[in-house]
């Protein structure tokens, strides 16, 4: 990255590296007293200890202090830099024999390796092609001559890449093993999965890694930590140029916080748990500033953690997840682009709020350093920053110019006096403002995209393209909810055909442009923030609705999309790129809404008038 490090942050790099070398350390230390160090055994012990110095996305000086790290074990330093100069690590081999040369010129006793380290070679490979990737297995064996365990060694290494856009994520390569053992878990994924592996050659499987490793560099997609400790090896048995797979981002160990930014049940799924810890976390520094303890939270503000610290975590996970999918990894600028940018567009401007936000950005910083979860900048680099931006912070969030869509239509509420965990005092402005005339609903929003909006919120026929929207809106601005109706296939032309109004403004529009016009709108909320949720009007479910309701079927779809929603029956939009569109085109989304694009920056006129 070319970042250049104080010496604070020097320090406390190396303090970091000083735990993680002190579990590296027990580990290496029980091997060689039960005379169990393997060469595959050191090797990993090596990758874990230079694992940080191998991400791409880390200051171009942190290998050089990973290695000085490691130096200073003094003479139990040895055997871990010669794995890395063996292993041929390039990013960090070149400093792990200089630092090899000091402490021999030291004195120190010259270390001496397992038999085999560093000669993992590939014996077999086999190639299984599934649905949406292509499954690597990979049969690899060394020759260990002496050792606890004499004779050859085999291991067996796991690698799927997506067939679709090339990419790899994950991967495994397991300890070593009998042959027997290593040659049943290499054909184990055929059974009822893929029945014909195909035999590849070393050079069909360096090529396969090659074009993955390059696709990842290219998109700035990471790996896992797993595969980050696998790759250097495997690109040695191959080719004996590690160099091939390097420069690749790695989601630190423990660090599991990145999800697609397309994947959105799997950011719940990691949003929820972290989220989870966070508030027993908060509550544990709650229990301590009641006894009188606040010096046990020296970087926060225990009141605003309690008002808004969960609120405030929740909205840096999603910005985050939205942005790169790489929630537990934060930059100075990542840091100001929440506060200066995101924040004042979607976050409530009410004095608390812009009191408390740098705090609590700052307390979940330093909470997921605290549980390894944080790469990136340093902690203490990232927490004053956000000192630092408070009083810019506070001007951004009182310029109106700069509230998104949501925001802009919650705070006239709160100006009208409107509670907005009322249903029925929000469902009463929204009567009155659609009553209200056009010019002065205008009035009402200082931008072009919040009128756009309120025009969608209203259904007002001028407003392009006309969606049947409803809104549901919780306690905070950020919080307001888009529920969009849409006709499936099935129900369009029969929809059309019922209501003149719909015949009218769809007329001689098939169904796969009207969808593809609101998934071009859709792209377009989402810059500004939203991702609606979807409700699939089926005509006999909906007209027994209204019926059981008292409801006008003609004008009540916006009040259906928000009942749905409040039921949990809207479809979260965007699937995930390998689900099935959510059209209903029975292909999957990223072959087929999943392709389109907003035409224009405004996301209500994307395709300009429907008619």
């Amino acid at each position: 990255m070319g970042i250049t490090l104080s010496d604070g942050e020097r320090e406390e790099l190396r303090e970091a590296f000083g735990l993680k070398l002190v579990e590296v350390c027990i580990e290496l230390d029980r091997l060689e007293a039960e005379d169990e160090l393997t060469p595959d055994g050191l090797e990993r012990l090596a990758l874990e200890a230079t694992g940080p110095g191998r991400d791409a996305a880390a200051p171009t000086e942190l290998g050089g202090l990973t290695i000085e790290a490691i130096e200073g074990l003094g003479g139990r330093a040895g055997a871990l830099l010669l794995a890395t100069v063996e292993l041929l690590v390039p990013e960090l081999a070149v400093a792990a024999g200089d630092a090899l040369g000091r402490l021999a010129s030291s004195g120190a006793p010259s270390p001496g390796l397992p038999t085999g380290t560093g000669e993992l070679r590939l014996a077999e490979a086999k190639r299984y092609r599934k649905q949406d990737e292509d499954l690597y297995l990979l049969l690899l064996e060394r020759p260990t001559t002496a050792g606890p365990q004499p004779g050859a060694r085999w291991q067996v290494a796991c690698v799927p890449i997506d067939r679709d856009d090339g990419t790899v994520f994950e991967g495994f390569l397991t300890p070593a093993d009998l042959e027997g053992a290593a040659r049943d878990l290499l054909e184990a994924p055929g059974e009822g999965s893929a029945p014909d592996p195909e035999r590849v050659s070393g050079a069909e499987v360096e090529q396969a890694l090659r074009r993955a490793a390059a696709r990842n560099r290219e998109r700035g997609w990471p790996i896992r930590w797993e595969l980050g400790l696998a790759l250097p090896l495997l690109a040695r048995a191959l080719c004996d140029e590690p160099a091939l797979l390097g420069g690749l981002r790695i989601i630190p160990e423990g660090g599991e916080l990145w999800a697609d930014p397309e994947d959105a049940d799997d950011f719940e799924r990691l949003a929820d748990a972290t989220l989870g810890d966070y508030e027993i976390h908060l509550e544990e520094i709650g229990r301590l500033a009641e006894a009188g303890m606040k010096s046990a939270a020296p970087l926060q503000d225990v009141d605003a953690l309690r008002r808004n610290g969960v609120f405030v975590a929740r909205t840096m996970l999603e910005w985050k997840w939205g942005l790169d999918g790489r929630m537990g990894h934060w930059t100075e600028e990542d840091v100001e682009e929440l506060l200066l940018d995101y924040a004042p567009r979607k976050l409530p401007s009410d004095e608390e709020t812009i009191a408390d936000a740098p705090a609590c950005v700052a307390a979940f910083i330093d909470f997921l350093s605290g549980i390894r979860m944080l790469s990136g900048d340093l902690a203490g680099t990232l927490v004053a920053c956000c000192n630092d931006l408070r009083e810019e912070f506070a001007e951004e969030m009182g310029d109106r110019s700069r509230w998104g869509p949501a925001k802009a239509v919650a705070a006239q509420m709160r100006a009208d006096d409107v509670d907005l965990e009322s249903r029925e005092e929000v469902d009463a402005w929204i009567a009155d403002f659609n009553a209200r005339p056009k010019a002065e609903r205008d009035e009402a929003f200082d931008s072009a995209v919040d009128r756009s909006v309120a025009q969608a919120l209203t259904g007002d026929p001028e407003a392009p393209p006309p969606w049947e929207i409803g809104a549901a809106l919780g306690g905070r601005g950020d919080r307001t909810a888009l529920a969009i109706t849409w006709f499936p296939a099935d129900e369009y032309r029969p929809a059309l055909e019922r209501w003149e109004e719909l015949g009218e403004r769809w007329h001689g529009v098939g169904h796969p442009e009207y969808v593809r016009r609101m998934e071009a709108t859709f792209r377009g909320w989402e810059r500004a923030g939203h991702r609606p949720r979807l409700v699939a009007v089926l005509l006999d479910n909906y007209i027994h609705w209204c019926e059981a309701g008292g409801h006008n079927p003609a004008e009540a779809r916006p009040t259906y999309a928000v009942a749905m929603l409040e039921a949990g029956e809207a479809t979260t939009w965007p699937p995930a790129r390998n689900e099935p569109c959510w059209c209903g085109s029975g292909v999957k989304y990223k072959r087929c809404c999943g392709t389109v694009d907003a035409a224009t920056l405004d996301p209500l006129a994307a395709f300009g008038s429907a008619g």
